[in-house]
């Protein structure tokens, strides 16, 4: 392969969703690194549901956003993963086939089906697949997450899917583990962790708060943010926590659910999406506590953040939840029984009660963590580009 398409590869992302249009771990990521590599000779562009109105596809830091579907709904009424969302979706990646210039197609592993018809078209047009897999689920989890005939099916498309792409990147030594277990070997699997972008967080001013325990996520049934409301419930039941507020910035199926839960507490409040990562960082970095009591994070990107901005935060210590590892980092970290409203009350309360000292939080963090910014991340995905790209041709 000559020197001139090593420096000017052409990638194809293939994503559901996507920032600015909807927020989440996954979408952080991908914007954490998409715009830079442009800088390292790969020019991307991403593929994923109409998001936005008008005829024009967007364009943002010289990235174009391309949709290949209608914009369809996520969940289902029941607050999981549309199936049927899933399968337009994933049909919808037929029209990469036809696409000009790719020489790598790039995709998250959700929602699975997308990557059998990617996988045919890396094939017919002979450039490789990669597939970065944010977290794995097994057959366990599937069966827990839909019971029956669904679940099985789908752990059957987990297991099978895994092995179609020429590269698996994943997000964190919880997942890595998973993915080479699933597959009996390591052999193209690249672990890249997530990155944070430390010197524009630092631009943060805030004043720091002494009364709000805050959730930033999703509003969706695996986070149990139910759990953190009847939590917080308790606390401030209590006399010297009867002034702190609860925050959940996020939206999602559950939200209706959640706020009928929380009627009554009128210093529980939600505050919906908001409206960049500056503003999502002001609200971690003002906070007293973090609270992520999710039952499953691949990576747990939000904690993270957290604790590089030098807020403390309690997570659940559910073996399916790697954001614990994140936790427990912390100089005084807190996790809790996963689903036990009591134990999340007792570690919310030692914690607030012997709060660690901020600058420390985020000294020992990036001191301890594997975490790099977002500029070495880019540096290492773009050398994984070129490489899989030299190897295929």
């Amino acid at each position: 392969m000559s020197s001139e398409v090593e420096s000017n590869i052409r990638l194809a992302i293939v994503s559901d969703s996507v920032l600015p249009w909807n927020q989440g771990g996954k979408e952080t990521r991908y914007a954490g690194y998409v715009y830079d590599l442009v800088k390292t000779g790969i020019q991307p562009t991403v593929f994923t549901m109409k998001w936005w109105e008008g005829k024009t596809n967007p364009v943002i830091n010289g990235v174009e956003f391309k949709s290949i579907s209608p914009k369809y709904n996520m969940y289902n009424s029941e607050g999981v993963r549309s199936i049927a969302q899933g399968i337009l979706f994933s049909l919808s990646t037929i029209r990469l086939l036809f696409a000009n210039g790719i020489d790598v197609i790039e995709a998250d592993q959700i929602p699975y089906i997308q990557i059998f018809p990617l996988w045919l078209i890396a094939r017919i047009r002979r450039i490789p697949l990669v597939v970065t897999w944010h977290e794995y689920w097994g057959k366990d989890y599937w069966r827990q997450y839909l019971p029956g005939l669904k679940g099985s099916i789908g752990s059957l498309v987990e297991s099978f899917v895994i092995r179609l792409p020429n590269q698996i990147i994943t997000v964190s030594d919880e997942v890595t583990g998973k993915v080479i277990e699933a597959l009996g070997s390591p052999k193209k699997v690249l672990q890249i962790n997530s990155g944070l972008p430390y010197s524009e967080m630092d631009k943060i001013r805030v004043d720091k708060s002494s009364n709000t325990i805050l959730y930033v996520g999703r509003l969706i049934e695996h986070k149990r943010v139910d759990v953190l409301i009847e939590a917080f419930r308790k606390i401030v039941s209590q006399k010297q926590f009867q002034n702190f507020q609860l925050k959940i910035v996020g939206v999602g199926p559950e939200e209706q659910n959640l706020k009928t839960l929380a009627e009554g507490l009128a210093n529980c409040i939600f505050i919906g999406e908001l409206s960049s990562t500056s503003r999502v960082w002001e609200a971690i970095k003002e906070a007293t506590v973090l609270v992520l009591p999710s039952e499953r994070e691949g990576f747990g990107l939000v904690v993270a953040e957290s604790l590089a901005l030098g807020t403390p935060v309690i997570t659940s210590n559910n073996l399916n939840n790697a954001a614990r590892h994140l936790a427990i980092q912390q100089e005084s970290h807190g996790l809790f029984e996963s689903g036990d409203v009591n134990d999340l009350e007792k570690s919310l309360s030692n914690l607030l009660n012997d709060l660690p000292d901020s600058q420390k939080v985020t000294e020992h963090f990036r001191k301890t963590s594997r975490i790099f910014n977002w500029f070495t991340v880019t540096g290492l995905y773009s050398a994984m580009l070129k490489n899989v790209v030299k190897n295929e041709r």
